[in-house]
């Protein structure tokens, strides 16, 4: 699946992140508990489906620390690092200010707010509106 401007990306929450890593390093070790199968299966549908996979500077950083693990290199060569552009701390900010969201999530959802893509914005803003009306 693309768009005009190439593979539409899918940007990875941390605990996503974290939850693949412990499932491809788990998985043929013990069973694995739900959360970590469901992380599994969205990185494959995902994956499968030709999205570009991203994580944040934060996840990268900390993914890079632990590249001793076969499961962490995997992930860091299947995924691309997104930083922060020239407005992001303004929309973190902005967003913590009107949602009540914490910083982390501030700033993931004005990360991907601040991709440029038609669709990638839409579907961010269907994020937002979700979360606000959650509030």
């Amino acid at each position: 699946m693309s768009t005009p401007s190439g593979p539409m990306r899918c940007l990875l929450d941390k605990n996503v992140v974290r939850l693949v890593v412990t499932g491809l390093y788990l998985r043929r070790r013990q069973p694995l508990y739900p959360s970590i199968l469901n992380a599994l299966t969205f990185w494959e549908t995902i994956e499968r489906r030709g999205f570009s996979l991203c994580i944040t500077q934060a996840s990268a950083h900390i993914l890079r620390r632990r590249q001793q693990h076969a499961a962490v290199r995997f992930v860091l060569a299947t995924t691309t690092e997104l930083r922060p552009g020239r407005y992001c701390r303004r929309w973190a900010r902005r967003l913590r200010e009107t949602t009540g969201l914490t910083h982390e999530d501030a700033v993931v959802l004005a990360l991907a707010l601040l991709v440029r893509t038609r669709w990638g914005l839409s579907l961010a803003l269907t994020l937002l509106s979700l979360m606000i009306s959650r509030s």
